[in-house]
């Protein structure tokens, strides 16, 4: 901002100075040697050379250093947005289950997106409103020493329109800004809901329904935007037009009055430079005060995020070795209830020895899952206590996780190769092949590899769309089993299985009776037939 100034007034002043020397000497009468010293250079047959290397001089610096701040600023604003990303990123995971199960994915997705992204835009807006303040305010000292009275006046007349400008626009723009909010979510949901009801879409004739429903969300969304381009825009004109009547009025006013324009061309050159500076810098003001109107509700949803990263939260940490599980689960007098909603568990009693096969039925919603949730110590009970080995579940929960494989009825396929969706998370040198191998052979999938172009380097498409429903369900099943656990949880797990396969693989899992906790989740009593114990869950209570 003082070069900008010191920019604005040399040219002007070289001239001034160049048109009467004098200007510069009577200045300096205060220091004898100061002006005996400009006296002599002023003297000097190099005296325009010296003027001309300087003033190149100074803009090569000039251009130099803005060149330097560009980068610099350009490196940090690039910074900012990946570490505010990778921040939202961590917060969410360490969020527990129930904070994911009560959270659109794509909202929260959207917030470490484009609400980051905004969320930068802000604070380029503020770091720019910032400096362009100050550069206005060096710029106003500079001509109120040129002319107090003038310079006060034209500093008076824009903030006044500045100030009537805001007044109008504020409220309704803050409108559109909430509305574009929402529909960002609203947009990216419909989006995803779309793109993965495609068969139902296609099938039941529905893409017009769809498609009016996108465009309405995008139309809401975009409007706000056309707004804010139009009310960004406007200012520039006015100002514009402010300056070229200030100048016609200087140059109409002056030679009313006697004045010879000669006399204080300087002068004029110096409002006109500072014109052709300022004139940006207001206009960036207004945009960037607009732009904190825009970004406002950004900035707080990815702050409110931050601030409360600590709220539900849970270790993510890859380094607790397995509890070692010897005798028993016991589960007295449990219950729970998910926010806002009725007792899900009502007083479950329950005891699981090491190595048992347990078979748990119910109707949908009766809480099975639930159970199975809060054992893997996913869920925090509500009411009563679970044991393992006589230890408190929570004092241990981080140890004990890692002796669970969850095999669920909606698992999610990576759009990644076969053997990624396997080994899920593995780096490639820490793969055990003798566990992949048997993960493989565990899930009949072998046929099916030897069958696939690039074997385990298949590419399956997103959520395994590029292979059948049961090929999908084997590989989760095969992820599970790569795990090596002590405990395997079967949620619904064999549903997309012919019976054939289903009878084979569930044939595998009882062989490892004696060796294996298992758990399994069904609605179907037949597949049960070799458990240990058989509960069902009704209304709530164990039976």
């Amino acid at each position: 901002a003082l070069l900008e100034t010191i920019g604005v007034g040399i040219i002007p002043g070289v001239l001034a100075f160049l048109l009467d020397k004098n200007i510069i000497l009577e200045k300096l009468k205060f220091n004898e040697d100061l002006y005996i010293f400009m006296f002599d250079l002023l003297k000097s047959d190099n005296l325009f050379i010296l003027t001309a290397v300087t003033i190149f001089v100074f803009f090569l610096t000039k251009v130099i250093i803005n060149l330097v701040f560009i980068v610099f600023e350009s490196k940090l604003f690039n910074n900012i947005k990946i570490n505010l990303s990778s921040s939202m990123f961590e917060i969410y995971l360490k969020k527990n289950y129930l904070f994911h199960s009560s959270n659109n994915p794509i909202i929260l997705g959207r917030n470490i997106s484009s609400e980051v992204n905004s969320t930068v835009s802000y604070i380029k807006s503020l770091i720019l409103l910032i400096k362009e303040i100050v550069q206005v305010l060096l710029i106003g000292l500079l001509l109120l020493f040129a002319s107090f009275k003038v310079s006060i006046l034209i500093f008076f007349l824009l903030f006044f329109i500045g100030l009537i400008y805001f007044k109008i626009v504020a409220n309704p723009f803050r409108e559109k800004v909430k509305v574009a909010f929402y529909e960002r979510g609203e947009k990216s949901k419909i989006i995803n809901q779309i793109l993965n009801s495609i068969i139902e879409i296609k099938l039941y004739r529905k893409a017009s329904f769809f498609i009016k429903k996108f465009n309405e969300s995008i139309s809401r969304e975009f409007k706000s935007l056309v707004f804010y381009e139009i009310i960004t825009k406007v200012p520039r004109q006015i100002i514009e037009l402010l300056i070229i009547s200030l100048m016609s009025f200087v140059i109409f006013y002056l030679p009313k009055v006697g004045i010879n324009i000669e006399a204080v061309i300087s002068v004029i050159l110096l409002y006109f430079f500072a014109a052709l500076r300022i004139y940006p810098s207001i206009n960036n003001i207004i945009n960037s005060r607009l732009g904190l109107l825009q970004n406002e509700i950004s900035i707080k949803t990815v702050y409110e995020n931050i601030k409360n990263k600590n709220d539900s939260t849970e270790d993510i940490h890859e380094d607790y070795k397995k509890f070692e599980f010897k005798n028993n689960i016991q589960i007295k007098n449990l219950s729970f209830n998910y926010p806002e909603r009725n007792q899900i568990l009502k007083n479950i009693d329950l005891a699981i020895s090491k190595n048992e096969i347990i078979g748990i039925v119910g109707k949908t919603g009766s809480g099975k899952s639930t159970l199975l949730k809060i054992i893997m110590g996913l869920i925090k009970h509500t009411g009563g206590n679970i044991t393992i080995d006589g230890i408190r579940i929570e004092d241990i929960k981080n140890e004990w996780q890692n002796n669970f494989a969850y095999i669920p009825q909606n698992y999610y396929i990576l759009d990644d190769t076969v053997l990624n969706n396997i080994v899920f998370g593995e780096d490639e040198d820490k793969i055990n092949h003798e566990l992949l191998n048997r993960s493989i052979k565990f899930a009949s999938l072998n046929n099916f590899i030897d069958q696939l172009p690039n074997k385990l380097k298949t590419i399956v498409g997103p959520n395994g769309k590029k292979i059948s429903g049961g090929q999908a369900q084997r590989l989760a099943i095969a992820r599970a089993i790569y795990r090596d656990p002590g405990i395997i949880v079967l949620d619904e797990a064999t549903n997309s299985l012919d019976d054939k396969t289903e009878m084979e693989i569930l044939d595998k899992i009882y062989k490892l009776k004696g060796k294996k906790t298992i758990l399994i989740i069904t609605h179907n009593k037949k597949i049960l037939d070799d458990c240990d114990k058989i509960y069902n869950i009704e209304n709530g209570y164990l039976k």
